[in-house]
């Protein structure tokens, strides 16, 4: 259906919603500066553009140069102007191509969601979409099933509390063209499992995970409720107002801008490759943007002039303010999640923003809304996930000045420590599919450091610091102005870690549930599966005087034993080759190693059974009843591990 022109209606039903929203600086979602917290200092101006240009050429350049980045543009706003636009590097290195910062197009991944995040926006203030209302409403290409009581709601897709699980094997990112899908078939055919109920207490951040497939889903609504398709309402309500004229989300590229459009590069070990396109077309409203950086700066000036940009009004003041407002709040004194951008506090001073990443892109977009700044960074290279990190600290540093108080551990610390100790495991993961497999590897570490009275927390976004507890159950960076957060339970038990980044906080696992523990399994199960294949080779002929049925079970555990090898051979080399390996859908040669546990599955059975025996009767020398009891033992165990992990059957996705 096409919309009518409902703006004076839908202001009124805007400013009905604002009431028991938006709130006091008392109310339960409201921000609290925590003890140690940064002191700002004065701001230094950006009047003086010479000197922006000059910061930003040393530093941009300084990252492309330490981390080899082929390419990269950046962006500052204030106050309705654009002080700086520029680009670094290439954009093409094969074809000798500068980046220019009107002209080049990047793919910014991720703050893509922010375009669609005001799509939605502009509905609800239209008074076409509620934000908690069940999505169902709107939907008629799928329905969510009822897995829980509670509905999910737009509240929900955009402070990604709706409770899905994370996949992404072969649909999110795609190589080749002719694989893109139309949006509403590719979220019929890649529907993750809803895992967890729908977030209703939005002072609690320990069920969010962050979801893309949640975000495509939004865009679809938007689709469904505006009567068209999702490039063409933002093409016409946001890229066309605001003059974004080398900006899209289709896929492919419209061929004037595919002609613009830089390429990824990586360091191939002789030299920096040039990478073919990719696309995220089947999931394109949470991340197939592709824009310039001074595109991106007339974005950033309408969130920044309450809605506008050069006489153009893409949201009234009520809403952006309303979007920008803190949505979701894991913990008073942490970051926490508006209705779309997610918050940081740097030197004690409010940002909204979003990352993005693609497998060779990596961007950030940042507003100070106190100061009217933004600032729009990306690079076409992976380590600029790195780069544009640093870049906006470095200007936070510049510009933005504080200074951080020294902090020790407050008092009690040592009796709650031990509370705090153990290992953590993001929430935004696979849990039904084969996928489950690399959470393995991000588990996160706390250890308590008494020397100092810290927390040595390691796999926390990639790194390990230290952490001083300024509050029970808050503590503060050594060096740094990051929090972080321990959650008890109903019981009081620690039950999850709240990390810098809001929308992924990590829950505790049990000790045989960590990663360590399963990898060591399966290490040891390799090494014992291949010590009685080589056993079996040798005494082939030796354990002729067993009875009949007891050499039948032997031969049958060598035969699970080389099975068992073989996948765990398989698996090592999936491992190997990365999650890009799976990016286009688990290969050929794995679906068909998967055959090989579900094979030794009655094998082992089988063996089971005939060691029973073997104790019963007292078959054969103790020693090799014991030796073959340990071997089947860790057969079995491995197969549990595999279920665990989603690999003992299909469970692709």
């Amino acid at each position: 259906m096409k919309l009518p022109d409902l703006r004076l209606a839908g202001v009124l039903c805007l400013l009905l919603l604002l009431q028991p929203i938006t709130g006091s600086a008392d109310n339960a979602l409201a921000y609290q500066s925590p003890p140690a917290a940064p002191q700002p200092l004065d701001p230094v101006p950006l009047e003086d553009r010479e000197a922006l240009a000059a910061f930003m050429d040393g530093a941009m350049g300084a990252q492309l140069r330490s981390l080899d980045i082929a390419g990269g543009a950046v962006v500052v706003v204030q106050d309705g102007e654009i002080l700086l636009a520029r680009g670094y590097g290439h954009a093409n290195l094969e074809e000798d191509v500068a980046v220019d910062p009107a002209r080049t197009l990047f793919k910014p991944g991720s703050v893509s969601k922010l375009i669609t995040w005001t799509a939605v926006m502009q509905l609800v203030e239209q008074g076409h979409l509620d934000l908690d209302a069940d999505v169902n409403r709107y939907l008629t290409a799928l329905q969510l099933p009822a897995t829980f009581a509670d509905p999910v709601t737009l509240r929900n897709l955009m402070t990604h509390s709706a409770g899905f699980e994370d996949n992404w094997a072969g649909f999110l990112i795609r190589r080749d063209e002719t694989e893109l899908q139309p949006l509403a078939p590719a979220l019929v055919t890649h529907h993750p499992e809803r895992v967890r109920p729908p977030t209703r207490n939005f002072a609690d951040g320990s069920n969010v995970a962050y979801s893309n497939w949640g975000t495509a889903l939004a865009g679809l609504i938007v689709a469904e409720v505006s009567g068209q398709s999702f490039d063409d309402y933002v093409e016409q309500h946001i890229f066309a107002p605001l003059g974004m004229d080398h900006s899209t989300f289709r896929e492919p590229l419209p061929a004037p801008l595919r002609a613009q459009l830089a390429l990824g590069h990586r360091d191939g070990g002789i030299g920096m490759e040039v990478q073919p396109e990719e696309f995220l077309g089947n999931v394109a409203p949470a991340g197939a943007l592709s824009s310039t950086v001074v595109d991106m700066a007339k974005f950033m000036l309408a969130h920044l002039q309450e809605g506008a940009y050069r006489g153009q009004r893409i949201l009234q003041p009520e809403t952006v303010e309303l979007m920008h407002s803190r949505a979701l709040s894991p913990n008073p004194h942490l970051n926490g999640i508006a209705l779309g951008f997610y918050e940081t506090w740097i030197n004690g001073r409010r940002t909204i923003g979003h990352g993005g990443s693609t497998l060779d892109f990596k961007s950030e977009l940042m507003l100070v809304p106190e100061a009217g700044v933004g600032l729009f960074v990306t690079f076409n290279s992976p380590p600029g996930g790195r780069a544009h990190a640093a870049l906006k600290h470095a200007f936070m540093d510049r510009y933005f000045p504080a200074d951080l108080p020294k902090v020790t551990s407050i008092e009690g610390f040592e009796e709650r420590a031990g509370d705090y100790a153990g290992s953590y495991r993001g929430l935004r993961r696979s849990y039904t599919t084969t996928e489950k497999l690399y959470s393995a590897f991000g588990d996160i570490k706390v250890r308590v450091m008494p020397e100092d009275r810290s927390l040595l927390v390691t796999g926390l976004m990639g790194d390990s610091k230290r952490w001083l507890e300024v509050s029970p159950g808050v503590f503060r960076e050594r060096y740094g102005d990051e929090m972080i957060a321990f959650q008890r339970d109903a019981r009081g038990q620690v039950a999850a870690l709240l990390g810098p980044f809001a929308p992924m906080p990590a829950e505790r696992i049990a000790f045989w549930e960590t990663g360590s523990l399963h990898m060591a399994l399966l290490g040891l199960s390799l090494l014992l599966f291949l010590s009685m294949l080589a056993s079996g080779w040798r005494g082939r002929r030796s354990l002729t005087q067993l009875p009949a049925r007891y050499q039948l079970g032997r031969r049958l555990l060598i035969a699970a034993c080389g099975l068992g090898a073989l996948f765990l051979l398989a698996l090592v080399v999936l491992v190997g080759l990365g999650e890009s390996a799976m990016i286009d859908a688990p290969p050929g040669w794995f679906r068909v190693a998967l055959w090989l546990p579900l094979l030794c599955l009655p094998l082992a059975l089988v063996v089971l059974w005939v060691l029973l025996q073997a104790w019963r009767q007292g078959w054969g020398p103790v020693s090799t009843r014991l030796y073959h009891t340990l071997v089947t033992a860790t057969l079995v165990l491995c197969l549990w591990s595999l279920n665990y992990w989603n690999l003992l059957g299909f469970r692709l996705g």
